[in-house]
């Protein structure tokens, strides 16, 4: 959650945003122990950011994570990453995507991401220029 406030006016506003974490998101901040990907999660389990979750996006999530490769990367064996998993599940808002229509993306896993409540983020770092 998000805190504004205003010290003459003695008022504050929360906020929590609302977004969808995707899959490159997440193994990059599981990769890195810092930068922006890794910032996003840290938010996510405090709190500041409320990620929504459709079932397509999590075995996708679950896939990644099982990978050999992802596991190296990440210097993490699959059941620390499943247990990570298992806590950043705690913290999301599964959601069930209907549509009047179907986007026709060129790729086929992101056709089943809901859209209506996505808010893009762009951390600004100091020395990212």
């Amino acid at each position: 959650m998000i805190k504004f406030h205003c010290v003459h006016l003695k008022w504050q506003i929360f906020v929590t945003i609302e977004v969808v974490v995707d899959t490159n998101v997440l193994v990059a901040g599981l990769i890195s122990g810092k930068g922006p990907n890794r910032e996003i999660l840290r938010r996510c389990l405090q709190g500041d950011l409320l990620p929504f979750v459709g079932n397509a996006l999590y075995l996708e999530y679950q896939d990644l994570l099982n990978r050999e490769k992802i596991q190296h990367l990440c210097k993490q064996t699959s059941v620390s990453l499943i247990e990570f998993l298992d806590g950043f599940a705690q913290v999301c808002i599964a959601v069930d995507a209907h549509y009047l229509w179907r986007p026709n993306l060129k790729d086929e896993g992101n056709n089943s991401l809901p859209t209506g409540k996505i808010v893009k983020i762009k951390l600004q770092y100091p020395h990212d220029g």
